[in-house]
């Protein structure tokens, strides 16, 4: 029996999920089907990478495991550069093709890539490179990268710096006792690719596409969070009469149009631009100090960001935990209840991921009890209970405009209110507390929006309705696809007529074990999940802050992790992620 065609040498560092659903399946579509698969695993002994290849029930396809130096002593640099070209190297002593095809875990080849390689490598070439196309799960974006080996000039950029896509690459067995560096000095294939060249080796290239890269790199390729923009030509135009007026600031007509058109947006008479959600929280906290009186306390969820608690402390408030709702993650009427006192000046409802309180619930609520009534809604601008936009409701509602939000002006923060007196407190807070006079009436803070961010946000508003369209598009497919696995729930609605933003997608996991396992997964796979929601109650900059028992915010305190979701996130990224979820739970 002859010794298969091609090698094909795949290294995998613990990321069964590809093997199954990306490299090993590209190779059995392959036209020519003469050849053998080594997968080289990160040993020692791993039964996910081995059940994962054995799946196939293919001869052709072998799994073996790499001796190699501990990863414990390696950099991230020294694990993906010496660790991989070990792998390599390991497969190659093991390889008995005639012609050796490199492929990376997270790349897949192109149907036709091993039956074109094969008609370019005719005797007198040695390796033969081809076209790539550059997938981009996070933008959705595709297109084609070649440098053609025909060309001298092609050549002499190689010399300076690596031009090549490993998944593209094919040579003979002749150049088979080459080896990839291992001093981790240089990319391993790079260097591998450069000592063939110096030796003589002829390469060459084909023009159609090959091999399918995804764009990952040694950082994590797949943020949490992608901003969405408007056009750039609307904005440079934005910037052109900018530098025109010479008006960088206090108050220019660019943030004028801003306050107005969030005012009406929301459905207030007043809104207050400001620099970040942090300075609207605290100019926000600050008046309502100031008409507090001696009531000194604010009640807030124990599952917020710090802002929320920093905010209020720094007004000179007392800061009072009380726990939240199990599946809205969100406070309620009922948690709230037990932590009001006679100190008490206010509630403070948080939004949580974009998803609303039952703020007329909270209404009710406060105003049978004579308190003020003060959100945190940074991460939900443009989110609804019934025919009400958040920014409307209670005395004053403050939002961030931060990257990660759905509108973002890079920075930037919003205080709405429908109360005057208030609203002219939190102008003067922001304005250092000074009048008219320059005389400083209350302590105060720089709470001046600059001009470049509000002309971003002011061109974003009006593609706000779609952006948060596609976002509970996105947010409703994730649902669809992970629904029914073991041990994992959502955040729900806190009222049938809330409507969340989806700024986050929290996904809620029985035990911490398991949230900590899809963690480290997707770590592996290069993409970024985060908690956001640490339990404050828990932190030493708030042991002084009163709470009773805080029995689901402790359970939420491990339990909670946030996947990737943004505006423009494609279905393909919504299916990777899930996938690597689905892997987890299941395995």
């Amino acid at each position: 029996m002859s010794s298969p065609r091609f090698s094909v040498i795949i290294p995998s560092f613990d990321r069964a999920y590809l093997l199954k659903t990306r490299s090993i399946p590209s190779v059995l579509k392959q036209t020519l089907q003469d050849w053998e698969v080594i997968v080289v695993g990160d040993g020692p002994q791993n039964d996910d990478l081995r059940s994962a290849t054995e799946s196939f029930g293919d001869p052709r396809i072998r799994y073996v495991e790499s001796p190699r130096p501990g990863y414990d002593s390696m950099s991230e640099e020294e694990f993906w550069c010496v660790a991989g070209a070990h792998a390599r190297n390991y497969g190659l002593q093991l390889a008995s093709g005639a012609l050796i095809a490199p492929l990376d875990d997270d790349d897949e080849f192109l149907e036709n890539h091993l039956r074109d390689a094969g008609e370019a490598l005719d005797g007198e070439t040695d390796f033969i490179y081809g076209c790539a196309i550059i997938r981009d799960l996070e933008s959705g974006r595709e297109y084609e990268d070649y440098f053609d080996w025909r060309n001298e000039a092609t050549v002499r950029r190689f010399a300076e710096r690596n031009v090549v896509f490993h998944s593209t690459v094919c040579y003979s067995s002749r150049l088979q006792h080459l080896r990839y560096p291992t001093t981790g000095s240089v990319p391993a294939d790079y260097a591998l690719w450069k000592s063939m060249l110096q030796g003589g080796a002829q390469f060459s290239s084909v023009a159609r596409p090959q091999a399918v890269y995804y764009g990952e790199t040694r950082s994590l390729a797949i943020r949490l969070s992608v901003p969405s923009l408007p056009p750039v030509e609307q904005y440079q135009k934005a910037v052109a009469e900018i530098f025109e007026s010479a008006m960088l600031s206090n108050g220019g007509p660019w943030c004028l149009r801003l306050e107005q058109q969030v005012a009406e947006t929301v459905g207030v008479p007043h809104a207050i631009a400001v620099p970040n959600g942090d300075a609207a929280l605290v100019s926000a906290f600050r008046a309502l100090r100031i008409v507090s009186g001696d009531r000194d306390e604010v009640i807030m969820p124990a599952y917020t960001f710090p802002s929320t608690a920093n905010a209020a402390m720094a007004a000179g408030f007392r800061v009072a935990f009380c726990d939240v709702d199990e599946q809205s993650l969100c406070i309620t009427p009922e948690t709230v209840a037990p932590s009001v006192g006679g100190r008490t000046a206010a509630v403070v409802p948080v939004h949580a991921h974009g998803n609303p309180v039952d703020m007329p619930a909270m209404e009710t609520f406060c105003r049978d009890r004579g308190l003020r009534l003060l959100s945190d809604a940074a991460p939900a601008f443009g989110a609804r209970v019934g025919d009400r936009r958040t920014g409307s409701f209670g005395d004053m509602e403050m939002f961030s405009f931060s990257g990660t939000k759905i509108v973002s002006g890079g920075e930037g923060g919003m205080v709405c209110t429908r109360d005057p007196e208030l609203a002219d407190l939190v102008r003067k807070i922001g304005r250092y507390g000074l009048n008219g006079s320059y005389e400083c009436l209350h302590v105060g803070i720089n709470g001046k929006l600059a001009e470049l961010p509000a002309a971003l946000l002011v061109l974003s508003l009006p593609y706000v309705d779609g952006w948060i369209a596609r976002r509970r598009r996105a947010a409703e497919l994730y649902r669809e696809t992970l629904s029914g696995l073991p041990g994992l729930r959502f955040q729900q609605a806190s009222a049938p007529d809330a409507v969340s933003v989806w700024k986050d997608f929290p996904l809620i996991l029985d035990r911490p074990a398991q949230r900590q396992k899809i963690a480290d997964m997707m770590t592996r796979y290069r993409v970024d999940t985060r908690p956001y929601y640490r339990p404050l109650h828990t932190m030493p900059a708030f042991r002084d802050a009163k709470h009773d028992a805080l029995p689901v915010t402790d359970r939420l305190a491990d339990s909670v992790l946030c996947i990737p979701i943004y505006n423009g996130i494609s279905d393909q990224l919504i299916s990777y992620v899930s996938g690597i979820v689905r892997h987890a739970i299941e395995d």
